[in-house]
């Protein structure tokens, strides 16, 4: 089997060899600028390209199953940024610090006020989770629940 070559529509004019000369010389320009950021032991176990191999796969591939191991690498690298910029965000909601809400703050009055003015009574499982939220909020950290 042959060498795998990219294909690109003509655009204003401009051939698709065109683009193919030009992002073959790009490439082998900018290769030193990109450093792997992950370590050559988490490659190896996790069966992932380099991002360099990577770069020049994506564009020319010498093979399908090449062209496969980038596109997995590409999309590794994404869902690894959406999962470290999640962790930021958790870890800065987190440090937040919040006013607590203490045995006497007035608000617990507000509460026994609206649950006593209620057409009902709560349940049991109703009491524990009120009891819960209000055990959360008295927590520094800021509480994340769903509650139906």
């Amino acid at each position: 089997m042959g060498r795998i070559y990219p294909i690109y529509s003509e655009l204003y004019g401009i051939r698709p060899a065109w683009f193919v000369e030009k992002i073959w010389t790009v490439l082998d320009k900018i290769e030193d600028l990109f450093d792997e950021h992950l370590p050559i032991e988490f490659l190896k176990e996790y069966n992932l390209l380099g991002v360099k191999e990577t770069l020049k796969n994506i564009h020319f591939p010498e093979n399908y199953d090449l062209q496969k191991a980038a596109l997995q690498r590409i999309f590794f690298d994404r869902l690894l940024r959406v999962q470290l910029h999640s962790l930021l965000q958790k870890e800065e909601y987190e440090k937040k610090s919040l006013k607590r809400f203490d045995e006497s703050d007035p608000r617990r009055e507000i509460i026994k006020t609206f649950i006593d003015k209620l057409p009902f009574t709560l349940t049991n499982a109703q009491k524990k989770v009120v009891k819960n939220c209000i055990e959360s909020i008295h927590d520094k950290k800021p509480m994340m629940a769903l509650l139906q």
